[in-house]
């Protein structure tokens, strides 16, 4: 039997609720990371998604930053960057948004584009799932050659306790040759 889309949503929802209490629990697993290279210089690339359209661009994003010290995978190099995956937790309320490293309302995985020559490197945010109020917003990433595909999506509880569709996004951030980053909305 299938489960359609709408299911699927409910599920991630339900799952991502508990995780949020297990982690308020202090139920966390244990996970294995590594010191990210020294990091000269860091440049955060914003992309237009979900999270900042709730938070204005380097509210929180800028806090975030400041947690980014390991990293949990080495991904493929991109053009002449180093490409590091680092997962960290954050919990928001419409006034704040703190960074944490022990509590979560929030899940994001950042990229790092690490220059191994100039020591300088570029964050962007490429994949979250958090709750605000009764939504959930969701983004994933897929990589092919040079260009990062984004996919995002917003949620709500909607009636009768089915998911309602919020909003969906997709963006493609490109690697240029000249180490420079493109962000384009592909619209959705």
């Amino acid at each position: 039997m299938k489960t359609n889309n709408w299911e699927k949503m409910n599920n991630r929802l339900l799952i991502l609720i508990l995780l949020h209490f297990f982690q308020l629990a202090g139920q966390t697993p244990p996970t294995t990371t590594f010191p990210l290279p020294e990091i000269k210089e860091l440049e955060y690339i914003s992309i237009p998604s979900d999270l900042e359209r709730i938070f204005q661009p380097n509210t929180c994003q800028k806090g975030l930053i400041g947690l980014l010290k390991n990293y949990d995978r080495k991904l493929e190099n991109m053009g002449g960057y180093e490409v590091y995956l680092v997962k960290q937790s954050c919990m928001f309320s419409e006034e704040f948004c703190r960074c944490f490293e022990t509590t979560s309302q929030g899940e994001f995985e950042f990229l790092i584009l690490f220059d191994p020559k100039t020591k300088k490197a570029k964050a962007l945010l490429a994949s979250y799932e958090f709750l605000s109020d009764s939504e959930v917003y969701m983004m994933q990433f897929k990589i092919h050659r040079d260009i990062i595909k984004l996919t995002g999506s917003g949620f709500t509880e909607g009636e009768g306790g089915k998911a309602d569709a919020l909003s969906k996004n997709t963006f493609k951030v490109k690697v240029l040759k000249n180490g420079g980053i493109k962000v384009q909305s592909m619209g959705e």
